[in-house]
């Protein structure tokens, strides 16, 4: 008998739809969602999901794969071809290889994975997933209005924001795996936009990069970035890690002009990594090489970023002189569920250290996650667990108030 559950509050949070061909099934997952506020809808065929779909839509849809009048990969397709923005949690029995293969069709497919929940679940399970997905809902409902918003930014408004310098860096941690001491930020470019408030990345840098911008906001990132950094004094020793486009790649004086900043506020160059994603590497093989060899002469430390989702990435550590590999976030966020992503990772730290190379996992986002990375000798971690990117005064008080988690039992 199913345990009832605390109602956080009597208002309906969002709508849940569930395709399921056991009735049984359903009814359990309407019942626990309902008991924490969430309106549900449960299907047993493929007409009717279409049917709830088109008459009242969802925020989130929980899918059994295994359905006798049209398998889950069928109506992953049919939800990507009708532009479907609800969240998406897969179930079913098949084996969790089977399930991660599906969860990453829906990921390939541009569909919003929350992610996948074997059969048999517990309740306890599938209220966290739901709460969490709901919780998320929230956020991303806020974040799309911005998106939306910012889906109006023109040349023009880029091009103000860079002369009247509204673009700043902010900062995340990166910490030790295994002591969990802070080892030391990666700096990452905001827009702090008059109107529509902080504005992410992706929504500015395809822009800024189509119109040779980037070695105006490049020269920004480093100026306010190195100042900071040098401001830290006395505190123990840490490393700052830069993002470079793909775009001032092919610039050989960068090494210079980077070289001359860190001199010029007193920093060492020997505490800067310079983050390269695996695919920009090889947009001009020479002119990598050659620059990436002149960092390393200068004494910077490069990193390769996003490692494990190009084509060439064995490759990129044969010909370019890397210190660090960083495991993309898609691997890192299927650590407590995929027995493939741990796979992966294991091999990955094992191979960069026989390597002499350093390992950061990304996008860590659980305790269970970080004591997982310091089981297997991951270097250091960065992620939503540890905190955030942060404004440069919030980062500072962070750092003061920092106690290092117990990683190791």
């Amino acid at each position: 008998m199913i345990q009832p559950i605390d109602v956080p509050s009597a208002s309906t949070c969002g709508r849940l739809l569930v395709l399921d061909d056991d009735a049984d099934v359903g009814a359990i997952i309407a019942y626990i969602a309902e008991q924490i506020g969430i309106a549900v809808e449960t299907v047993q065929t493929n007409a009717a999901f279409e049917t709830a779909l088109n008459s009242a839509g969802a925020d989130v849809v929980i899918l059994d794969l295994l359905m006798p009048d049209c398998d889950g990969i069928e109506v992953l397709h049919r939800l990507n071809a009708r532009n479907c923005r609800a969240g998406i949690i897969l179930s079913s029995g098949v084996g969790s290889r089977v399930l991660e293969a599906a969860g990453r069709t829906a990921l390939e497919l541009g569909l919003d994975l929350l992610g996948t929940l074997p059969k048999p679940f517990s309740p306890r399970a599938l209220r966290s997933m739901l709460q969490d997905a709901f919780t998320r809902l929230r956020v991303d409902s806020a974040t799309a209005t911005r998106r939306t918003n910012a889906g109006h930014i023109t040349l023009v408004d880029v091009e103000a924001g860079l002369l009247t310098r509204q673009f700043e860096v902010h900062y995340q941690p990166k910490i030790h795996c295994v002591s969990g001491q802070l080892t030391g930020f990666e700096a990452l470019v905001r827009w702090r936009h008059p109107t529509l408030g902080l504005v992410s990345p992706d929504l500015f840098l395809p822009l800024i990069e189509a119109n040779a911008l980037v070695d105006r906001l490049t020269d920004q990132i480093l100026d306010q970035a190195l100042h900071w950094f040098a401001g830290l004094g006395a505190r123990p020793a840490l490393c700052l890690a830069i993002n470079l486009s793909p775009r001032s790649l092919s610039n050989i004086a960068l090494a210079d002009e980077i070289e001359a900043k860190c001199l010029a506020n007193g920093v060492d160059p020997a505490s800067i990594t310079l983050e390269i994603t695996e695919a920009s590497a090889m947009d001009d093989p020479i002119a990598g090489l050659a620059l990436t060899t002149r960092f390393c002469m200068k004494a910077f430390k490069l990193s390769i970023d996003d490692f494990g989702v190009g084509y060439s990435s064995l490759a990129q550590l044969a010909r370019l002189p890397f210190a660090e590999l960083k495991v993309d976030r898609q691997f890192v966020r299927d650590l407590p569920a995929s027995p493939d992503s741990r796979a992966i990772v294991e091999a990955i730290v094992l191979m960069s250290h026989r390597l002499g190379l350093s390992v950061t996992a990304e996008g860590v986002e659980s305790l269970e996650t970080l004591k997982y990375l310091s089981a297997i000798g991951c270097d250091n971690a960065q992620g939503y667990a540890i905190a955030s990117p942060m404004d440069a005064s919030s980062a500072l008080t962070w750092m003061d108030n920092y106690r290092p988690p117990r990683l190791t039992a």
